[in-house]
């Protein structure tokens, strides 16, 4: 019998086997900079988009994240530009994220910076497709952004159909006595188990919960990756 060796993450915690073995292969520390909660909640299931775990009321689960990730010698506003810019965005970011872009989605034009109405292209598949993409519905410059927010593995249910109803991803950026820090609060996140294949930045692939994968995914693919190009920027 061939051993499955996916990382596998339950409801509230990933295993830690698994979370270590791909800490490992992205080649970062295993201590994270963000600390997290979840509830659980429920909403209303729409009609032509029925993506999840059903609660025997027509009504799909989901659950709510909440993170903040702390930076020193930094500003609110330096983290602003940095997520909102293409340029700086790509860089700061898990190299899997490519060449990100903002995208008018009425005439296909790319943009340098974030606007309301804009739509985040990033982590390209294997196919060329962008495997997140994220309209900007507000922006206060230097302060707040919110997105809808969805990528590829709203997809790969491994018991559900594919969903196309996007989560809400609000960042806030806040001063704090050490610098700056990233206040990250996403709803409507799916809860129904996925399985994701292999990639070159995770060869072992991983099984569980879409909101747990996400949930450790800010960490991996955000947050640390920001604090290393930082610490990159000014030389210490």
């Amino acid at each position: 019998m061939t051993q499955n060796t996916r990382p596998q993450h339950s409801a509230t915690t990933p295993s830690e086997i698994g979370r270590r073995r791909f800490l490992h292969h992205l080649g970062v520390g295993a201590t994270g900079l963000a600390t997290a909660t979840a509830a659980v909640v429920t909403l209303p299931n729409p009609a032509a988009a029925d993506g999840g775990r059903n609660d025997g009321h027509g009504r799909r689960r989901t659950t709510r994240i909440e993170q903040v990730a702390v930076y020193h010698n930094t500003t609110p506003e330096q983290l602003f530009d940095l997520y909102t810019n293409a340029e700086t965005h790509s860089a700061a970011t898990h190299p899997a994220s490519g060449n990100v872009t903002w995208v008018d989605p009425t005439t296909g034009d790319e943009h340098q910076t974030a606007a309301v109405g804009l739509v985040f292209e990033g982590f390209p598949l294997p196919n060329g497709q962008p495997g997140l993409t994220a309209e900007v519905l507000n922006l206060d410059p230097g302060k707040r952004i919110v997105q809808k927010w969805i990528n590829f593995a709203w997809n790969l249910g491994t018991t559900t159909p594919p969903s196309t109803r996007p989560s809400r991803l609000e960042l806030e950026f806040r001063s704090n006595t050490v610098g700056a820090e990233i206040r990250l609060t996403q709803t409507r996140l799916p809860t129904f188990e996925i399985d994701l294949n292999p990639s070159p930045f995770n060869p072992n692939g991983e099984q569980g919960p879409l909101s747990e994968i996400v949930r450790v995914h800010w960490e991996l693919l955000y947050w640390q990756p920001i604090r290393q190009y930082l610490l990159r920027q000014t030389g210490s």
